[in-house]
């Protein structure tokens, strides 16, 4: 394309040399024309804390060799809609699970580039990144063997900070590799204010902690006496007097009358099939339940017939194989 300029000036005398800046330079070609887009992510994987924000790097290169992140300003596809999403170039983890994701950047000249990646959303990654070892004081968690030392009276677990919402969930398991002895509790805050009213449980000498999410009761605090509302948790972390490691186990959220993690269902055709204990229980018909859920993909949209352990998309939604 191209553009015609007139100018007027009530100027007596007028040159370009007095009134054009010469060192301006406009874009090139090659400065506008996008060639590739990655997420420099490991596998490109990323994992984000359900009810948090995380930002996302999305590298678009251009034909010059300059570099930029352009997650802000890119489209996105869900193959599980409700995993997350991404605004002004942040991922918003909504609930438990994994999606694939593609992401479109369009340069300026029009031109496209497409990148593939995954997205796995936790409430409770066991991570140095996402595990917040200071909510209040300053810990540790050595993300090999998942001891955690707080300070004394310290707090360190996970801040969501646009809240968690665990309202489909009945209870939140905590297990410990061997007892505390660190006199540590759990605690479960309505805001992501280390400071405000809490729900706590004492640990003691238990190795698996059960805390019921549907009417939790604030215990400490101003708002003590009432009812946490699990549906916009703010903070959910363990305290101790910091004498001791805490050997964490496994932490999760589960429906399951006998705190084991979810099993994951799906119908696959005309056969019904539980998977039970990461393997598929078609033939044992006492396992057997009837769901009418549809057919079973894989997160690339490949159908599947005999499922393995995994992530399944099943009627739109994200189903878990453990």
């Amino acid at each position: 394309g191209y553009a015609d300029f007139d100018w007027f000036s009530t100027e007596e005398e007028y040159t370009e040399e007095r009134f054009f800046d010469g060192s301006f330079t406009g874009y090139s070609e090659a400065q506008l024309t996008c060639t590739a887009l990655s997420t420099g992510t490991e596998q490109n994987q990323c994992i984000v804390l359900a009810g948090s924000y995380t930002p996302l790097q999305l590298t678009a290169t251009f034909a010059d060799g300059h570099t930029e992140n352009v997650a802000a300003t890119a489209t996105y596809t869900f193959a599980v809609e409700d995993v997350c999403r991404i605004v002004s170039g942040e991922i918003m983890g909504l609930s438990e699970g994994q999606t694939a994701v593609t992401a479109t950047y369009t340069d300026a000249l029009g031109g496209q580039q497409t990148a593939n990646f995954t997205v796995t959303s936790t409430f409770f990654p066991l991570t140095s990144d996402l595990f917040d070892t200071n909510i209040i004081g300053r810990g540790t968690l050595d993300a090999e063997t998942l001891e955690l030392t707080t300070s004394s009276g310290g707090l360190a677990g996970w801040r969501y900070a646009g809240g968690a919402d665990l309202s489909a969930w009945k209870y939140l398991v905590i297990k410990l590799a061997s007892q505390q002895m660190a006199n540590a509790s759990v605690r479960i805050y309505q805001d992501n204010i280390p400071s405000g009213s809490y729900a706590q449980r004492a640990i003691n000498t238990q190795t698996q902690v059960v805390l019921p999410l549907a009417g939790q009761v604030m215990t400490i605090g101003d708002k003590k006496g009432q009812r946490i509302d699990a549906s916009r948790i703010g903070i959910i972390g363990l305290s101790s007097n910091g004498s001791a490691p805490i050997r964490l186990e496994d932490v999760y959220v589960t429906n399951e009358s006998d705190y084991s993690r979810p099993t994951a269902i799906c119908d696959i055709g005309n056969d019904k099939f539980q998977m039970v204990n990461g393997r598929s229980a078609q033939s044992d018909a006492s396992h057997l339940k009837k769901w009418s859920i549809g057919k079973c993909f894989d997160l690339t949209g490949r159908h599947l017939n005999h499922p393995n352990q995994g992530i399944f998309i099943a009627n739109g939604k994200k189903k878990l194989a453990r």
